[in-house]
């Protein structure tokens, strides 16, 4: 049971949730109401930076204790008192887990957001003293643009050592959101007045003209285009960039990474994007803030793509077979390479995802990794207080491991105990050789995962991002791509005759087809 305080209201900035006071039956305590409120997640920028943390626990907020017949009435009436006028205070008494004493603030309530532009950063290139400058994008709303901007604008290096050796736009795990963000992202990589995406379908083009772009006909069909809308500010040309980009890169993601493959102005790297091609419309419906979402349109690329993946039409038989929209040759704008629609974006350069064996999943979901992680910090106050006070900085540096190699052997142990546990467990025999198996083989990326799983409770997200993308598989190979100028080239260049009847022309180049299999799609 938890409530999410956030969104655009006067809020603090925190994720609630109901503890049971009695463990041994939680049901009935919730029932009864005989619950804390504790913090799930405290956000950067808002309650954090007053101080509070995951798994505090909220014993006054206004001066008042929550309180209620049933858990959720306890929610309710935590929410209520948290929530307010922007710009008004409200006073807070909380415990950290690791402390026996008291703590109390003032948390100044705000229309609470959560920044789209996770991250900016410089990472290090393999060519030192070069750098890589480096944006995680998480979703996309009006400010994702200016967010990108600022972010970007206020890296510092010296130029007289050090030289920009190019920028990557990660959009991996990014769903999308608006499409006039996406067109205002977009622009930033791309010629003056150049056509990022268009769109066609019932009534859209109607809706759409009014924003001032122009609808065109197109194979029979009324389309409207969006262009690049970059004034002043434009990244076009200052540096070599690379789009990353995975499965759950979707829809307002794709379009960027669309336009920015059509037009060769950036190598996509990474795994094959979702293949969401659809426009929606929202209309609102008079009871209990419900809305009807309905297909409207679909969108394309500058080449002419529509990235859909599935054809929704074909299924409305009754069959479980996905069908799967029809696979179109298109070629990108200026070096004519050759690239296909239908089924998302696929990459210039392949990068498969780390994924987690089975049991390292169900150490996660199971809640061992976390619990383990609860225990280490409670039974270490004074590590906590030191985690504390350099999460409290505002540049901590959360890169180094808290946790050792010898906490992995009772990490290990509690995963075993708890398979032993389970009643509902078929197969412990084999669940067992599953966990021993995932410790000897991967036993420093577990311990990276739990060691997260300490550290999230001390130091901001962006903290943890940044600590993390250095050494993913993807941003790796995005930086040795950047700092091989020829193969970067290579990739981006007009096709050779021999390369022309490849499926792209990176594959016949032997840098890695972008080709999905089947059975992910």
């Amino acid at each position: 049971m938890i409530e999410s305080v956030e969104g655009r209201y006067g809020g603090v900035g925190l994720v609630i949730s109901g503890k049971p006071r009695d463990s041994k039956d939680p049901v009935k305590a919730m029932k009864s109401g005989e619950v804390d409120v504790a913090v799930v997640d405290a956000y950067e920028d808002y309650a954090w930076e007053a101080g509070l943390r995951p798994r505090d626990t909220l014993l006054s907020i206004g001066g008042s204790t929550p309180s209620g017949s049933s858990g959720d009435a306890v929610l309710d009436a935590a929410r209520s008192s948290l929530r307010g006028k922007p710009g008004t205070d409200v006073s807070v008494e909380y415990k950290h887990p690791w402390e026996t004493t008291t703590r109390s603030t003032d948390l100044k309530r705000f229309a609470v957001r959560r920044r789209d532009v996770e991250l900016v950063t410089l990472l290090p290139s393999p060519t030192a003293p070069k750098v890589v400058a480096y944006a995680r994008v998480g979703g996309f709303s009006r400010e994702t643009a200016p967010e990108l901007v600022e972010g970007l604008a206020s890296l510092r290096y010296d130029s007289q050592k050090s030289k920009l050796e190019g920028v990557i736009i990660d959009l991996r795990g990014n769903p999308g959101g608006l499409l006039d963000a996406a067109v205002d992202v977009a622009s930033l990589f791309l010629p003056p007045d150049a056509v990022i995406a268009s769109a066609g379908g019932r009534g859209f083009v109607r809706d759409a003209t009014p924003s001032g772009e122009t609808p065109k006909e197109k194979d029979g069909v009324e389309r409207v285009e969006f262009r690049s809308r970059a004034r002043g500010v434009t990244l076009f040309g200052v540096a070599p960039v690379v789009v990353l980009v995975d499965g759950q890169s979707a829809s307002a993601s794709e379009i960027v990474a669309g336009a920015l493959q059509d037009y060769d102005a950036g190598v996509v790297v990474g795994s094959r994007t979702f293949g969401k091609g659809l426009i929606q419309d929202v209309s609102p419906l008079p009871f209990d803030g419900a809305a009807l979402k309905v297909t409207v349109g679909r969108y394309y690329t500058p080449s002419g793509r529509c990235l859909q993946e599935l054809d929704y039409e074909k299924e409305r038989a009754l069959s479980s077979k996905k069908e799967v929209s029809p696979k179109e040759s298109f070629y990108t704008v200026n070096s004519k390479r050759p690239i296909e629609s239908g089924g998302g974006v696929a990459p210039d350069v392949l990068v498969e995802p780390d994924t987690l064996t089975k049991a390292e999943t169900a150490l996660l979901r199971s809640g061992v990794a976390n619990k383990f992680a609860d225990d280490w910090v409670d039974k270490r106050p004074d590590v906590a207080k030191t985690l504390y006070a350099r999460g409290l900085e505002p540049d901590a540096d959360a890169s180094s491991l808290v946790l050792q190699r010898s906490d992995l052997d009772s990490l290990k142990q509690r995963a075993l105990k708890a398979i032993a546990d389970d009643p509902d467990s078929k197969d412990g025999r084999e669940a067992k050789r599953e966990v021993e198996d995932a410790f000897r083989r991967h036993p420093d990326r577990i311990l990276k995962v739990t060691d997260a799983l300490v550290k999230e409770r001390f130091f901001r997200s962006s903290a943890l991002l940044k600590a993390q993308v250095s050494d993913e598989k993807a941003v790796v190979a995005s930086m040795k791509l950047l700092s091989d100028k020829a193969r970067f080239d290579a990739i981006l260049a007009p096709p050779t005759k021999s390369a022309a009847s490849a499926p792209n022309a990176v594959a016949a180049a032997g840098l890695g087809n972008a080709a999905r299999d089947a059975s992910s799609s």
